[in-house]
């Protein structure tokens, strides 16, 4: 009961810190950006390959408090590896999150940021992958698939422009990674 109270009298004096410092320069904002993700799931694989981010995200910027809520979307591609050549096996993903960010303002040109995304991502393909017995065919169920997804994100904007943010987004097992994003506010 006392960390909740704690966490709440801190998230009470963090609201008036900004009231005094306004973090955000502007209400409405747009931010596009690439990255990188790694799935740590290898599933039946050998491996897993780093693979490539890229997003566009719009958030509506609360002046008077350190929030912001806005919606992205986002497309990833990562490969894991078998043992053979055929056994490489690329995964497509596509997804639209509703985020909301809480922002800690360290000065003028440095503010933190801890935030979470909540929506639908569509995959081409998922866990529902098997190996047969002979290890010589993969057993695809019908795709594409539509799951639901989570994303927590940890991260800074330097400049009011660079946003640099680690993510690990949640969907079935075979969609799951960790990311490494940066972009630009527009």
């Amino acid at each position: 009961m006392k960390k909740y109270i704690l966490f709440f009298l801190t998230l009470i004096c963090s609201a008036g810190l900004h009231a005094q410092h306004p973090w955000a320069k502007r209400s409405l904002v747009g931010e596009v950006g690439l990255g990188t993700n790694y799935a740590l799931q290898k599933m039946f694989f050998s491996c897993s390959t780093p693979g490539l981010s890229a997003f566009g995200e719009v958030r509506y910027n609360f002046e008077s408090l350190p929030l912001s809520i806005g919606v992205r979307e986002q497309a990833d591609v990562f490969q894991r590896k078998g043992r053979y050549e055929w056994q490489n096996l690329d995964y497509l993903s596509y997804r639209f999150l509703l985020v909301g960010d809480y922002h800690q303002w360290f000065s003028p040109k440095l503010v933190g940021f801890a935030g979470v995304g909540l929506g639908m991502a569509h995959l081409d393909n998922s866990e529902n992958l098997r190996l047969d017995d002979s290890e010589s065919s993969f057993y695809i169920d019908d795709g594409p698939y539509s799951v639901f997804s989570f994303q927590p994100r940890l991260g800074i904007i330097l400049s009011n422009r660079i946003r640099v943010s680690v993510s690990y987004t949640f969907g079935d097992r075979a969609n799951s990674f960790l990311g490494l994003h940066i972009g630009y506010v527009i």
